[in-house]
């Protein structure tokens, strides 16, 4: 076959022609069934709380801020008037006198002096001649006064150093106290005291010393020798078997001790009545001459928990 010549130019396109009508939209099919809904899987387990991180530290307290300037002050208000001076109250009623103490013992007389010697009597003058009977005689003169012998010397004014220095005892009225230890006294052990201030185990005063079984109360005070001293007190016993020995005795200057007094009251014979206490006096034998101190000694027997309440105790030159 002989080669195919050149292709000729292409002709225009033609005209686009008119779109015919869409058919209509055929029915839809009917929708599958919607299958079953899967089972839920299993929650997976919680996972491990991851550990708290550390506190950051506390932060620098800020600066305080500066005091502001303080107000003025405010104007001082009027005084209010004083009001009317109330009425002065009645006067109370005034106590009745309070008991006379006993007065104390008189000292004792000093010596009197010795009374000087009498001057020898003068010579009697010569007796006159009597005169013959008959007339009478004329009476002798009579015979000059022999003179006066001198009188003799008056005797030294006796002394006494027995006088009354007042109350030689301290805080005797057991008004002041050391811890359980009446203040001024000696305690074998303050176990064994009290002080007590109920009514009707009080003789005077505010308070007294009670002393239980075993207990030994006493005071060492400085004397003048040769001299005699009075001892006294009150006591109660708290309890019916209550029983004591006051003692008062003087030291010379060696150290001895003497016997000057003493008091024994056996259990049963000490009043226990409340509000009621025994007087108990005695006079010493005379204190040796260089004795320089006495002691005055309470020593307490009982039964049981039952004690003695002692008070007021005195001690004087008698």
């Amino acid at each position: 076959m002989g080669p195919t010549g050149a292709a000729g130019p292409t002709g225009p396109t033609g005209a686009t022609g008119a779109t015919g009508a869409a058919g209509a939209e055929g029915a839809m099919g009917p929708a599958g069934p919607t299958g079953p809904t899967g089972a839920a899987g299993a929650t997976g387990p919680a996972g491990a709380e991851g550990p708290t991180g550390p506190t950051g530290a506390e932060g620098a307290q800020g600066a305080e801020g500066a005091t502001g300037p303080t107000g003025p002050t405010g104007p001082t208000g009027a005084t209010g008037a004083t009001g009317a001076t109330g009425a002065t109250g009645a006067a109370g009623a005034e106590g009745a006198p309070g008991a006379e103490g006993p007065t104390g013992p008189t000292g004792a007389e000093g010596a009197q002096g010795v009374e000087g010697a009498t001057g020898p009597t003068g010579p009697t003058g010569p007796t006159g001649p009597t005169g013959a009977e008959g007339a009478q005689g004329v009476e002798g003169a009579t015979g000059p006064t022999g003179p006066t012998g001198p009188t003799g010397a008056t005797g030294a004014t006796g002394t006494c150093s027995c006088t009354s220095r007042g109350e030689l005892l301290t805080n005797g009225g057991m008004e002041n106290f050391t811890s359980t230890v009446p203040t001024g006294w000696t305690m074998n052990t303050s176990s064994l005291s009290n002080r007590v201030a109920q009514t009707g185990r009080v003789h005077s005063g505010t308070s007294a010393v009670n002393l239980l079984n075993g207990a030994v109360l006493s005071q060492d005070v400085a004397i003048t020798g040769g001299c005699y001293y009075n001892l006294s007190f009150f006591a109660r016993g708290e309890g019916t078997e209550v029983g004591f020995t006051a003692e008062l005795t003087f030291t010379d200057s060696a150290g001895a001790s003497v016997d000057g007094l003493t008091i024994t009251v056996s259990e049963q014979n000490l009043t226990s009545d409340n509000r009621e206490f025994g007087y108990f006096r005695g006079i010493s034998t005379e204190a040796p001459a260089d004795a320089t101190s006495a002691t005055v000694r309470f020593t307490v027997t009982s039964t049981g928990a039952q004690s003695l309440d002692l008070d007021d105790v005195s001690l004087t030159v008698a």
